[in-house]
């Protein structure tokens, strides 16, 4: 048999790689839901070019987590060699670790990270489906200076790949304004004491916090900061579901960046949460909908290609414009990423049932 036979015929397997296990398990558990929720639509819709479509998942995460543990899940998803195209986690680490391995199997990729070091990789296999870092880097300073009116503001971030690139670029994005932080502070993955640290960042006279974190870390930092009496704006894990349950009420009056959340406004953002909220009795949470969003890309794809050959699927997704996807329109651009709006969301307390919620202030889009 030839080698492209194993994609002309029979169910179309698509892949996914998340941590099932491991530390990142309550994170990934959102993406899961929403990867299993697309491919059961789509054989309730007739499957894909008239196949059924088989998800094959495979974790990520290992006792110890890591790169090596993603490394290790993508060869074994990749090895079987009937996979016509994968998605992967919310983690730009791994997904940056994985490139050489996707390079090397020629299967289209589908990062769910947002840093701008998975487009640095230039691989032709891997495409990004949330904003990278350098345009959420203008809409977080563009919240903070002119929304917000944050004149001096310090920024605190966590020393990631996705943290250390979203900080770089926000550095750029305020020089370019004329304004000089008025304080630059870091912390390592899984820090617990912020104290210290919100004590040094109160003591460098801003004016405002701007806060790059994991949801976890994103929790002690607004607990730390609550009645601090300046405004602070987070980056997108500031506001995810896990974030504000452990939060509590020391979310109330952040603003974030969101790539999605379930306020969203659209008939397909609707319909996904109405159908999330039915299928699995909870609140979908943002990377849930930009993983759903991944897998619509890679039905269109297949559509267009007419085929469940991995090269011809490449080739399909560098031509997908104006794609109605639940976070916001999708189309792609010339560094292989489909985001092209984000939204500045607050925490609020509804008057009415005393619960918390995320209030849309405005609907940022590239220029």
């Amino acid at each position: 048999s030839s080698a492209a036979s194993v994609f002309d015929e029979g169910p179309i397997k698509l892949g996914a790689v998340y941590s099932l296990t491991g530390p990142r398990q309550a994170t990934s558990q959102y993406l899961r839901e929403a990867v299993q929720m697309a491919v059961a639509r789509f054989n309730r819709e007739g499957g894909i070019l008239g196949r059924k479509v088989e998800l094959i998942e495979v974790d990520e995460a290992g006792a110890a987590g890591g790169q090596q543990d993603s490394v290790n899940a993508t060869i074994k998803l990749l090895s079987r060699g009937d996979i016509s195209i994968f998605y992967q986690g919310a983690n730009s680490t791994n997904a940056i670790a994985v490139s050489p391995t996707v390079r090397e199997y020629k299967i289209p990729h589908m990062a769910g990270g947002s840093s701008i070091g998975i487009y640095e990789e230039n691989n032709p296999w891997v495409w990004q489906v949330r904003m990278i870092d350098d345009q959420q880097a203008y809409m977080l300073t563009k919240a903070a200076i002119d929304i917000v009116g944050m004149k001096n503001p310090a920024i605190l971030y966590i020393t990631s790949t996705f943290g250390q690139g979203l900080e770089r670029q926000i550095v750029a994005e305020l020089e370019k304004r004329g304004i000089t932080p008025a304080g630059i502070f870091s912390y390592s993955e899984s820090e617990k004491q912020f104290a210290p640290l919100i004590a040094q960042v109160m003591a460098s006279g801003c004016d405002g916090l701007i806060g790059i974190a994991e949801f976890a870390e994103a929790a002690l930092i607004e607990q730390e900061m609550e009645d601090r009496g300046i405004p602070c704006v987070g980056c997108n894990n500031f506001i995810t579901v896990n974030n504000m349950a452990l939060a509590g009420d020391a979310a109330l009056g952040w603003y974030s960046i969101a790539d999605w959340t379930t306020e969203v406004d659209t008939p397909e953002s609707k319909a996904f949460v109405k159908e999330y909220m039915e299928t699995w009795e909870r609140e979908p949470d943002m990377t849930s909908a930009i993983a759903y969003d991944c897998f619509l890309l890679m039905r269109k794809a297949i559509e267009i290609a007419g085929s469940a050959d991995p090269v011809k699927i490449n080739e399909a997704l560098a031509t997908i414009k104006d794609f109605p996807g639940v976070s916001s329109k999708l189309a792609v651009d010339e560094r292989r990423n489909f985001g092209s709006a984000q939204y500045l969301v607050v925490v609020e307390k509804d008057p009415t049932t005393g619960n918390m919620v995320r209030k849309i202030v405005e609907k940022l889009e590239l220029k």
